[in-house]
């Protein structure tokens, strides 16, 4: 049915779900979701709209519970062609225990910051939070890497997947910009409202904290999306600087062969044998190709001048 946890020492402990003070479903179906809501009294439209990514990150308050949805980077996967997504997770808090519902399976509750003790369901769901902002912030950090290396090999190159994969990283910072912007104004709900979420002093410095970490990683992906964005338009003139030369090279030899085309097209082979029937072919031919040469050398000259 689901994970039942406790909290024993500090730490959580596997358990029961009747014992359990956290609970966490991994990809609930209908008959999870519908336990759910026989037994908590969750709506089946708020499960619903927790694991939308498009529902995007709020707190509500309920007559017998509280539902908070957080937005979470998704694992990256080389499928994705360079595109870092993010999906949503609910968590609520219920009768003194917390139930998390999660999209995937790969949600460690346990994974934010050992600054904080564990002593209540209230720390779990805050070292969920210091969680998510990790793994957003070392998503920011491969994202960085990845554009600088997509930058050197993109140098003096005119295909296009170079420019592709910046687009797909700018789309992903995108999504991430917007994401720790609801999850700010969602922490900063969760700090007024403090007194009616029942959070200590030790609370309150977990929070601060996680304020802090969450602006700096938002303000880390705004400079990453800026350098990026630079970088693109950079990248798009260089190509186009690029394509230019190409044009104006393949311009110039269409220019040098039209005078010998139109030479060799108004003489044509038997006419010009008939005018130089006197000469050997070994002197009229020759003498051709040289008196073409010269006329698509001093063209070519003429040319490069101009320009």
């Amino acid at each position: 049915m689901g994970k039942g946890y406790t909290i024993q020492s500090n730490t959580l402990q596997a358990c029961p779900l009747e014992s359990a003070s956290i609970i966490v479903f991994d990809q609930p179906g209908p008959e999870k979701k519908e336990w759910l809501t026989q037994t908590w009294g969750i709506s089946y439209h708020t499960l619903e709209s927790a694991l939308d990514p498009s529902s995007g990150a709020r707190i509500e308050f309920e007559d017998d519970h509280i539902a908070i949805v957080l937005n979470l980077p998704k694992n990256y996967s080389q499928n994705e062609k360079l595109l870092f997504g993010v999906h949503t997770m609910g968590m609520f808090l219920v009768s003194e225990k917390l139930i998390i519902v999660h999209p995937s399976e790969d949600l460690k509750i346990d994974e934010g910051s050992r600054h904080h003790k564990i002593d209540d369901p209230l720390d779990v769901m805050l070292r969920i939070f210091s969680g998510a902002i990790r793994h957003f912030s070392d998503h920011l950090k491969v994202i960085a890497q990845i554009s600088e290396s997509l930058e050197k090999k993109g140098t003096g190159s005119v295909a296009n997947e170079y420019l592709m994969g910046m687009f797909a990283l700018e789309k992903s910072l995108v999504y991430y910009l917007a994401a720790l912007g609801a999850n700010t104004t969602l922490l900063e709900k969760l700090k007024g409202n403090a007194r009616r979420l029942k959070f200590d002093e030790d609370h309150l410095d977990f929070l601060d904290d996680l304020l802090i970490d969450i602006r700096q990683a938002n303000r880390l992906a705004e400079i990453y999306s800026n350098i990026l964005n630079n970088l693109m338009e950079a990248r798009g003139s260089i190509v186009n600087n690029t394509m230019n030369q190409l044009i104006k090279r393949l311009t110039i030899i269409s220019v040098v062969l039209m005078p010998l085309n139109l030479i060799a097209g108004i003489g044509g082979m038997s006419e010009f044998t008939s005018m130089t029937g006197s000469l050997p072919l070994w002197i009229s031919y020759p003498s051709l190709v040289l008196g073409l040469g010269i006329i698509g050398w001093i063209t070519y000259r003429i040319l490069k001048r101009l320009s």
